[in-house]
C-alpha cells in the first residue's frame, strides 16, 4: 500500500481526466444552444434543447471510448 507520490499523483491525473470530455461536449453543445434562436424559431429550439441535453451525454460517452 506503500506508494510513492509520484504514482499518487499519477492517479490523481489519471482519475481527473475522466470528466474532461463531458466538459467538452458540454460546452460543445451549449455553445450551439446559444445561437439557435437565431436560425430556428423558439418553439423548435425548445425541443432541440432537450434532445440536445441528452446528446450531451452519448458525445461524452463517445469522447472517453476514443
Amino acid at each position: 500500500m506503500d506508494r510513492s507520490l509520484k504514482q499518487l499523483q499519477t492517479d490523481l491525473i489519471s482519475s481527473a481526466k475522466k470528466g474532461y470530455p463531458f466538459l467538452l461536449s458540454g460546452s460543445i453543445a451549449f455553445l450551439l444552444f446559444t445561437y439557435l434562436p437565431l436560425i430556428f424559431p423558439m418553439d423548435t429550439d425548445y425541443l432541440i434543447w432537450i434532445f440536445g441535453s441528452i446528446v450531451i451525454f452519448l458525445i461524452g460517452i463517445y469522447l472517453v471510448s476514443h
